[in-house]
């Protein structure tokens, strides 16, 4: 069939296929053709401008991050001294140095 046996179908806009199979029967898919013609150099695009300047973002610390970090950093070397001093401290108490009952 040609392209203008096509444009002489009952419905207006309807293929061969359309016009001639059964109502209940399934219908064809439409098939397209999608072409992307890249216009800029890699590297260079809006979307790779914009997540550079995501990444490149600098700010300072405010009070209470900087206060947090000090307390975590002083937290981190305290820790291990209790750890070393408990064992002693427990030791000490077991020979009965210290009278806790009274």
């Amino acid at each position: 069939m040609t392209t203008q046996e096509q444009t002489q179908l009952p419905l207006a806009g309807a293929t061969v296929e359309q016009a001639t199979r059964p109502k209940n029967a399934p219908r064809s898919l439409f098939q397209a053709q999608i072409v992307v013609r890249v216009t800029h150099d890699p590297g260079h695009s809006f979307l790779d401008r914009m997540i550079a300047l995501v990444e490149g973002a600098k700010r300072q610390k405010t009070p209470n991050e900087i206060a947090l970090s000090i307390l975590l950093a002083g937290l981190t070397l305290v820790a291990p001294v209790f750890g070393v001093a408990r064992p002693a401290h427990a030791a000490r108490f077991d020979q009965g140095c210290c009278d806790v009952t009274a």
